[in-house]
């Protein structure tokens, strides 16, 4: 993947970027008030907004196809057409003391039960555009993004967490699988939400992007296989699980989401968060599976036993 997949670890983006052709490294401009430049980015976004429609009469012919959203300019003959910036909902994302502003467009919501937060796995088909249209980077075969190790562009994950998966794939005679009723649309964000002074292939500094989305499936994680899903491992409430400044209980520089240890009792998070009788023996569902409680809190102390190194766990 070109612009969007990197690895956060330190020392794999540093093996990474030795690997890429010397055009590919990422290049830091001269870091600029990223208050000016959120306010500058949101001029250029809904100036596209403004004068730009998508081929939403398609989508409302077509249900459950398998359909991308496609952009187009309002003049001529498609003067009476409806700006996409009448069918995006702003949103709001605070990152590094600010708040930014981005936009959702929702072609089609996703027919399937099934939707990913910012900790899980998603399979994606998607188009990377700039603001003249000039598409920088794009999937069309579907790519499982695990959205909290994989995706650098924080604005793609907001994209992608606000849609439904696909109804069902289906297979077509020459192999090709189709997916229909996927959740699709797009989203518009700022720079600040993207690379910011960083340069990429095709992608000046400062440059606000636009995504294409097509959600195909989805996948709850639980990275560590520790019985708290991923999600549940952002303790700061922050819509992250890898922040460098939070999520590391024990500080052991390992992510809660990827340790199987919380608290650095040496009892594992899953022996802690599991249900015990009287007895000590373990209760269990009536599939036979061993009954999981997060909220277990031994010494009542408001602090839940698999975070709390203090307690003398069962």
């Amino acid at each position: 993947m070109k612009n969007i997949k990197f690895l956060i670890q330190a020392f794999i983006a540093i093996l990474v970027l030795s690997a890429c052709r010397p055009d590919d490294s990422p290049r830091s401009a001269d870091t600029r008030d990223a208050n000016v430049v959120q306010a500058e980015d949101l001029l250029e976004l809904q100036g596209f907004l403004n004068t730009h429609f998508y081929n939403y009469e398609e989508f409302q012919a077509n249900p459950t196809a398998d359909l991308e959203v496609l952009f187009d300019t309002i003049q001529g003959a498609n003067s009476s057409k409806i700006p996409l910036f009448q069918q995006v909902e702003a949103k709001i994302l605070r990152r590094g003391g600010i708040d930014y502003t981005y936009y959702i467009l929702k072609a089609r919501q996703g027919l399937g039960s099934g939707s990913a937060t910012f900790a899980d796995s998603a399979l994606v088909s998607y188009k990377g555009y700039l603001t003249d249209r000039t598409i920088f980077d794009a999937i069309s075969n579907p790519v499982w993004f695990d959205l909290p190790r994989d995706v650098f562009v924080q604005g793609f994950t907001a994209g992608v967490i606000e849609f439904n998966d696909a109804l069902n794939a289906v297979q077509q005679p020459d192999g090709i699988i189709t997916f229909e009723g996927s959740g699709v649309g797009a989203v518009f964000m700022p720079s600040g939400l993207a690379y910011f002074n960083r340069t990429q292939v095709n992608i000046p500094a400062y440059t606000p992007l636009i995504f294409t989305l097509q959600i195909r499936k989805t996948t709850a994680a639980d990275h560590d296989g520790d019985g708290i899903l991923s999600m549940f491992e952002d303790l700061d409430g922050d819509n992250r699980v890898n922040t460098p400044n939070g999520d590391d209980t024990n500080r052991n520089g390992l992510f809660n989401y990827l340790d199987a240890d919380d608290d650095g009792d040496g009892r594992s998070t899953r022996s802690e968060i599991t249900v015990r009788n009287a007895d000590g023996t373990i209760v269990r569902d009536a599939n036979g599976n061993p009954l999981l409680d997060p909220t277990i809190d031994t010494d009542n102390d408001g602090i839940p036993d698999y975070l709390d190194n203090n307690t003398i766990g069962q």
